[in-house]
């Protein structure tokens, strides 16, 4: 395990950027949202290797959908992937041993380190695309053949949507689509 502090924030804000080329999003409201999360709780994220991971360990992946240019325009609350993460292990009646960020590109690389700290979750170095991506079935996870639910969404109202089974990557992408717009 190795400890992500306030002074790790840039160089992870330049290297999605340039990872995620332009894609999830501009780094900023993300560094913001991860600087004041661990200058508020004192702590540090923890960040764990792979085979840290137990092989019967749910781990979820975390990360935004939709214009990332909205969140600039209509600040979320702060919550929402907290939300969705802890609405999915009700669903599921599981507890998430680690979350994963979905993409690396923009806030999307950053916005789950805030969850990890919110909900005491260490977050897996890695992510499932390498890059930004537009739409969901065209991560790792997907295209490993890994089903793309249970899936949860959530916004800055509280609302919370659960697709219980979806039955294809695609079909999540235009169901989850739906929601965020």
């Amino acid at each position: 395990m190795r400890e992500f502090t306030l002074d790790d924030i840039e160089a992870l804000a330049i290297g999605s950027g340039i990872l995620g080329t332009g894609g999830g999003g501009n780094t900023y409201l993300g560094s913001v949202w991860l600087r004041k999360e661990l200058t508020e709780r004192q702590t540090v994220c923890r960040i764990i290797e792979i085979d840290e991971v137990p092989d019967d360990a749910y781990v979820c992946a975390v990360g935004g959908m939709g214009a990332p240019t909205v969140g600039i325009e209509k600040l979320p609350a702060g919550n929402e992937f907290a939300l969705a993460v802890q609405s999915l292990e009700a669903h599921m009646g599981v507890r998430f041993f680690a979350l994963v960020c979905g993409e690396i590109g923009g806030s999307n690389s950053l916005r789950p380190l805030v969850t990890a700290l919110q909900l005491d979750l260490p977050i897996v170095d890695g992510d499932g695309m390498g890059r930004a991506f537009p739409e969901l079935q065209m991560d790792t996870f997907a295209i490993g053949g890994l089903s793309l639910s249970p899936m949860a969404l959530a916004d800055e109202h509280n609302n919370v949507a659960i697709f219980h089974h979806v039955d294809s990557p695609k079909r999540a992408e235009q169901y989850g689509r739906a929601v965020t717009i």
